[in-house]
């Protein structure tokens, strides 16, 4: 009888899970894809917790919470496995995660955030769109990569983050306001699009903005870093801690957890801020 390699059980996780219920199955199959060029001939009764520590240090420098993530796709397709009878629940080994590693504050100051844009501008309208986008949508890139014309609403000024009948994850796709400036953005690129998605096509847009960062003398920039500097410059403006939270699609309490700490002093003795809390001690979170 052939063994059921981790090979194999990646393999049947991605076909019959993550291609038909995960929302962003390509960050999955990423994770897939490394896991199975270091693990995907070692048989499931094989795999120790040595084997997973030599995962980590073949994968380094990838961070401690990128490898955390994939090895938690490693178990999610174990128990898969489970739960389809290819695998006993008592055979299922131990998968020692890494710590995840502390949340970056980086942000852009509006210089820093101009110098972006200029760079981005000169060399790629895509990536400048994208900055745009980012900024005043406080979105995440893959749902700016994969978003279409026909969720934006020009008439009521709303850009509709999750497609119709999505299936809505801890990383809510809320509808959001566009702004008067990413409106007049948008208007230029809908009057010369080539297709139906607002950045010209879905395709990954990591390089590209890495080198406009680079170009504008920007370190440790990422595209996550253009939603983080939104949070963060609406807290210094002393913004509703819920309304940041709406516009993210974060719970409240992720939101005090990352940005608490940038709000001043007197928005924290407004009126907006004694409600909130007072809404949470009653259990409102959300």
């Amino acid at each position: 009888m052939t063994e059921l390699t981790c090979g194999d059980v990646l393999d049947r996780y991605y076909r019959e899970h993550v291609v038909k219920k995960v929302v962003d199955a390509k960050r999955q199959r990423i994770a897939i894809n490394h896991l199975s060029v270091h693990l995907g001939s070692v048989e499931v009764k094989n795999l120790t917790p040595d084997l997973i520590d030599q995962y980590c240090l073949d994968r380094t420098p990838t961070a401690g919470a990128t490898q955390r993530r994939e090895l938690n796709v490693l178990c999610a397709a174990l128990n898969h496995a489970v739960k389809y009878r290819r695998l006993a629940g008592a055979a299922l080994p131990y998968i020692p995660l890494p710590n995840s590693s502390p949340p970056k504050d980086r942000w852009l100051t509006v210089d820093e955030l101009d110098r972006l844009l200029i760079a981005a501008g000169k060399w790629s309208p895509r990536v400048r769109l994208f900055i745009s986008l980012a900024y005043y949508t406080g979105s995440r890139r893959r749902a700016l990569e994969t978003l279409t014309w026909d969720q934006v609403n020009f008439n009521q000024s709303r850009i509709a983050l999750g497609k119709p009948g999505e299936r809505q994850t801890k990383k809510r796709r809320p509808t959001v306001p566009m702004g008067p400036a990413l409106q007049a953005n948008l208007v230029s690129a809908y009057n010369t699009r080539t297709g139906p998605f607002v950045l010209g096509s879905d395709a990954d847009i990591f390089s590209a903005f890495k080198a406009a960062a680079k170009r504008a003398g920007l370190d440790g920039v990422t595209p996550h870093t253009i939603r983080h500097t939104r949070a963060v410059h609406l807290a210094q403006k002393g913004i509703s801690i819920y309304m940041i939270a709406g516009l993210l699609g974060d719970t409240v309490a992720t939101v005090e957890r990352n940005y608490l700490h940038h709000f001043q002093i007197t928005s924290l003795l407004s009126p907006s801020w004694i409600f909130s809390v007072f809404r949470q001690s009653c259990g409102r979170t959300e």
